[in-house]
């Protein structure tokens, strides 16, 4: 009997060993993470490379990026920010400069100014920055100090942090990140977040989707003096775009499309048809909403002479149909290009054009909203009785 009470106190002794053991990794791996975020806030000017995998979060598909970065946070509350994107084409530079964000397109010699907050700037530093806030202030967050590794022949820590894990309906949501961060100088050299879960858009739900984000930071210099000739920005050699959708009355740009067999559709396929033209993106999280709506109205005039379906300007034949195939359409999906994107000022995703049987615009919509199916019902059936 005595030998049994020592064991199970032994055994109680060895619990508490390995709980305290394990509390005190996740404090450490936690205080980590803190003296990190305390040396983003100190910092008064930072320059930084990154390399960026991004999957999309309807299919497997994954898009690299490269940027460089310019931040100044020396004039107490007036960020400084330069972001540079450097891909095969190299056509996008942002400044954000007193609470406004001005974005030049290299490629069409337009730029877009817009005033918005510093959180919705999209900037790779500020948005680890964030996450590592967001943890920290997360009640039920948990961090894990895992073993130290090398990055870039950089000693680094390596900490696993844990948003939520959760099991509903047999379906596992979840949320992790991984911070591996210069024991030097605690600034992040290799971020991943990756996560699982439901999700809505405006309220509704737009199913299940997965996250997988990857930023790989290099040639960081901190703290050294700028040259602020480099925030000056010259407007007189682009204009502002035209960003109105086109107007009701005016003839219908040409549709140069092609198939996911890329074949050349026969232009002659769209005359004398009245046409439900969607401007979506397989990225965007609008589209989601949209898809069903289409699948139905696809459907209801089907052998009518209505044509339905779907324009995709940036996206690949492939991605395409990794996308037609995770989202269950129904409706014909062309390809596009940037060309006819700007042609018909389908700016945002999803758009909408109704086009009647003369290639006259009769209807535009810039976006989801919850009445446009009945909207676009009425608009079509108009056009039908009119024959």
């Amino acid at each position: 009997m005595i030998e049994k009470i020592m064991m199970k106190k032994i055994y109680y002794l060895i619990c508490l060993v390995i709980s305290s053991i394990s509390f005190a990794k996740a404090q450490d791996a936690a205080d980590i993470l803190r003296k990190c975020l305390n040396k983003a806030n100190a910092i008064k000017t930072l320059s930084y490379e990154v390399k960026n995998v991004d999957k999309n979060f309807f299919t497997d598909d994954t898009t690299n990026s490269r940027w460089q970065s310019v931040l100044d946070f020396s004039d107490t509350g007036n960020i400084k920010i330069i972001n540079r994107e450097f891909s095969k084409n190299n056509n996008y530079k942002e400044f954000y400069l007193n609470d406004t964000s001005y974005i030049f397109d290299f490629s069409d010699g337009t730029y877009t100014k817009h005033a918005t907050l510093i959180r919705y700037i999209a900037n790779d530093f500020l948005d680890v920055k964030a996450r590592l806030e967001f943890l920290l202030h997360k009640k039920n967050a948990k961090f894990i100090q895992e073993k130290d590794t090398v990055i870039d022949n950089i000693d680094c820590y390596n900490i696993f942090a844990k948003s939520y894990d959760t099991i509903v309906n047999n379906e596992h949501n979840f949320g992790y990140t991984y911070f591996y961060i210069d024991k030097q100088n605690l600034l992040t050299i290799y971020y991943k977040d990756i996560g699982e879960g439901a999700a809505t858009k405006g309220g509704k739900s737009i199913g299940r989707i997965s996250n997988f984000s990857q930023k790989h930071f290099y040639n960081y210099v901190v703290d050294k003096p700028l040259d602020n000739s480099i925030f000056s920005i010259n407007t007189n050699q682009y204009r502002l775009p035209n960003n109105k959708m086109l107007s009701v009355g005016t003839k219908a740009p040409s549709l140069i499309l092609k198939n996911l067999l890329d074949k050349n559709v026969d232009s002659s396929l769209f005359q004398n048809k009245i046409l439900l033209v969607e401007f979506g993106s397989t990225e965007c999280p609008a589209n989601p909403l949209a898809n069903p709506l289409l699948n139905r109205l696809f459907q209801k005039y089907d052998e009518k002479d209505v044509l339905i379906f779907c324009v995709y300007n940036y996206e690949t034949a492939e991605q395409a149909k990794k996308y037609i195939q995770s989202q269950h359409i129904q409706f014909p999906v062309y390809l596009g290009n940037a060309n006819l994107k700007k042609n018909y000022h389908a700016f945002a995703t999803p758009s909408f054009y109704v086009i009647n049987k003369d290639e006259k615009i009769v209807r535009g919509d810039d976006g989801y909203y919850d009445d446009l199916e009945k909207d676009l019902t009425t608009t079509i059936n108009s056009l039908l009785n009119k024959k």
